[in-house]
């Protein structure tokens, strides 16, 4: 099925959105949300288990899953409204590159993290 699953992957992302895991399991990495979006819909579709990652630091990487789905690239600050203090992200944004951005805007607001893996508690 992993074999089967990586060539359906690179069909739809390219041979760059797609790679393996250190167990084989197949990983998208789409580039876009409507990349993330195809990726979902045909999971769906098949009635793929999928194991979500960011940068894969917070949940065991034998999490069972049919397919690993990193947000990594999905990094990007979409709007900011400094007034309010509000800020769209999309998913894979590390909060240290977004604590960047809102600082080279003017912007300071984040001042903890109540992850459980955070150091900044």
């Amino acid at each position: 099925m992993s074999d089967a699953l990586y060539t359906r992957l690179q069909a739809l992302l390219g041979p760059g959105g797609v790679e393996r895991d250190a167990k084989g399991l197949p990983r998208a990495v789409p580039e876009s949300d409507d990349a993330l979006a195809m990726v979902c819909a045909l999971a769906s579709e098949e009635g793929w288990k999928l194991r979500l990652e960011g940068a894969g630091t917070w949940l065991p990487a034998d999490a069972p899953a049919d397919l690993s789905l990193s947000t990594r690239s999905l990094n990007r600050l979409i709007a900011l409204n400094p007034a309010d203090l509000v800020a769209t992200v999309q998913p894979g944004m590390p909060i240290e590159a977004l604590q960047s951005e809102l600082f080279a805007k003017g912007v300071c607001a984040i001042t903890g993290c109540s992850a459980p893996k955070c150091s900044r508690r």
